[in-house]
């Protein structure tokens, strides 16, 4: 869906229309705490005037979560994947609206909207998680590496546009830092600022050594490492940053488990 500056003033202005904060089933047209100015990232454009919410909005929307809760954990599993697919059905019927929506408040590109893939992924997953019955004895970043055997070409074209110019450099996993052996050093840096000048637009690893991929990847302290490339994200995959980087995962079963309180259950017969 392409829409125009016009297009998306309507769009916006629609969606000022059906109200502004959601809490619970209730749509509140002001926050607690006044509204903010929301520009088009893209073109610095006034969008829309967007309601801020205070702590007593925070109060009411926590109080909310917790009144609906018992009413999820009381879904049979099958109703809860059913809940999840219905969901991911309407991401589709709505999909260009809402790749448009989401463009328009933080520019991500439309082509990189693909949320339903990832509710279906989780709606398969409801029914496969489980608990577990034990003995009771006993019971208790970012980083573009460049190697001197490494593809040149693909090297400087990855780290250039990946780390340079994708989103404008702003991208949340994007390996802005570029580390270059010293026998390839002056040659990658002349390539890379010829690239970048002439290109108008996690960390990775560039060695032919499958074995020092391995090595090196196992030393580092990252929440992913890419050999060659940059994988598109995957619900399938966990997707996470370390110590500075950020905590916790989204994605596969690491994602899944984000969102799980264990619980021990000790029966003493």
């Amino acid at each position: 869906m392409t829409i125009d500056a016009s297009g998306a003033t309507a769009l916006v202005e629609g969606l000022a229309e059906r109200g502004g904060m959601v809490i619970g089933d209730e749509h509140t047209a002001h926050g607690g705490a006044g509204s903010y100015a929301h520009h088009d990232p893209s073109t610095a454009r006034l969008q829309a005037h967007v309601p801020l919410g205070d702590a007593a909005d925070v109060d009411q929307a926590v109080a909310a979560a917790r009144a609906a809760l018992p009413g999820w954990r009381a879904l049979s599993l099958r109703r809860r994947a059913d809940a999840l697919h219905r969901l991911a059905d309407l991401l589709i019927e709505h999909n260009d609206e809402a790749a448009a929506i989401n463009a328009l408040d933080n520019g991500t590109p439309e082509r990189a909207w693909t949320p339903a893939s990832w509710v279906r992924y989780y709606a398969g997953w409801v029914d496969k998680v489980e608990g577990q019955v034990v003995p009771s004895h006993g019971l208790p970043g970012l980083a573009n590496v460049i190697f001197p055997d490494a593809d040149l070409d693909r090297a400087v074209t990855a780290s250039a546009f990946l780390g340079v110019t994708l989103l404008s450099g702003q991208g949340c996993a994007l390996p802005t830092r570029l580390y270059v052996h010293d026998d390839v050093y002056d040659e990658v840096v002349d390539r890379v600022v010829a690239q970048v000048e002439a290109t108008p637009v996690g960390p990775t690893l560039h060695t032919a050594d499958v074995g020092r991929a391995h090595r090196l990847a196992t030393r580092f302290e990252v929440g992913s490492v890419v050999v060659y490339g940059f994988p598109p994200g995957s619900p399938t995959a966990p997707f996470g940053g370390v110590k500075q980087s950020g905590f916790g995962r989204e994605g596969g079963r690491a994602g899944l488990e984000e969102m799980l309180r264990p619980k021990n259950v000790f029966i003493g017969w």
